[in-house]
Parts: C-alpha cells; sequence; structure tokens
C-alpha cells in the first residue's frame, strides 16, 4: 500500500482520542499498545507500506529517550 505520511499515537498519550479525531483526512495512522514493545509494532506497521515521505511519532520521553509502547528507546536502543 502506497501512502505519504503515516503516525503512530503511543495509547499512553492522554487525551489520544482527541489528537485521532484531529488528523487530516484520510490519515494513515496506528495505535501503539502501551503493554508491547512499540518498536516491534511500528516494523510490523511499515512492512507493507511504501511511498512514505513522512513518519510522525506521538509519544512521551524524557531527555535523551522516547517511552514508546513498553519500550524505552535511547541512543543504546538504536
Amino acid at each position: 500500500m502506497s501512502v505519504s505520511s503515516v503516525y503512530f499515537i503511543d495509547s499512553r498519550v492522554p487525551d489520544y482520542q482527541q489528537i485521532l479525531l484531529s488528523l487530516p483526512e484520510g490519515s494513515t495512522w496506528y495505535l501503539i499498545d502501551g503493554s508491547t514493545n512499540g518498536l516491534t509494532q511500528i516494523q510490523s506497521a511499515l512492512a507493507g507500506l511504501s511511498g512514505l515521505a513522512a513518519i510522525h511519532v506521538l509519544s512521551h520521553g524524557a531527555a535523551g529517550q522516547l517511552l514508546l509502547g513498553s519500550s524505552v528507546v535511547d541512543a543504546a536502543a538504536l
């Protein structure tokens, strides 16, 4: 499937439902389950996509790290 951009939204983001409602019409989006590895979820979702110009990730984190699903993404994880 060819899409130009995709949104990944961590389910632990407060009021993520409002964010979903504010996405551009026809957006391709995936909700990241907070109880499983977020990077694995993104990898699986991207496997069938082509033609991407942008990947948007909405989540939380701290200095030097991103919380994504049950994963902590930092320099060591990358």
